[in-house]
């Protein structure tokens, strides 16, 4: 071997050590700016990710979830005002909330209408289409979810 392998070889290694030495470091400053996390997971997680719109708005759907003891077909309406988008993420959010029941826009296949009005949060009795034809209010569960039947 020659001089300037040696020296290439040793160059190698003491790269190599910096190298090691440098992830290190970047281990170490990892962990410590996230040594609550790492060490208490689950305070961590009940501090800040059950505080997201998505996890807050199931908890309205659990005594309506409940009150089905078996898959049923139920109407959805949302609130009058909402605009496309709003109404789709609600229509959306609220299926996969309330699985293995089925919903619908459409009321004539079904035996339950849903009222999601997370606004308002009330019906207008004399004004309400439903409640004029013959159905009735067959559980408020006083979180605007108002669920009718006929």
């Amino acid at each position: 071997m020659n001089y300037s392998s040696k020296r290439f070889n040793q160059v190698k290694r003491i790269s190599l050590v910096l190298l090691l030495l440098l992830m290190l470091l970047q281990q170490i400053t990892t962990f410590t700016s996230h040594e609550d996390i790492i060490l208490q997971p689950q305070s961590f997680i009940s501090n800040h990710l059950s505080k997201d719109f998505i996890s807050q708005n199931n908890s309205r759907y659990t005594a309506v979830r409940g009150y089905f003891t078996k898959p049923t077909h139920i109407a959805y309406i949302g609130e009058s005002n909402e605009d496309w988008a709003t109404g789709a993420m609600h229509y959306v959010l609220s299926q996969y909330y309330l699985a293995p029941n089925l919903l619908y826009k459409n009321v004539d296949t079904c035996d339950f209408v849903l009222y999601n009005l997370y606004n308002s949060n009330k019906l207008n009795v004399t004004t309400n289409f439903y409640l004029n034809n013959g159905w009735h209010v067959e559980k408020d569960f006083n979180n605007g979810l108002i669920l009718l039947s006929k």
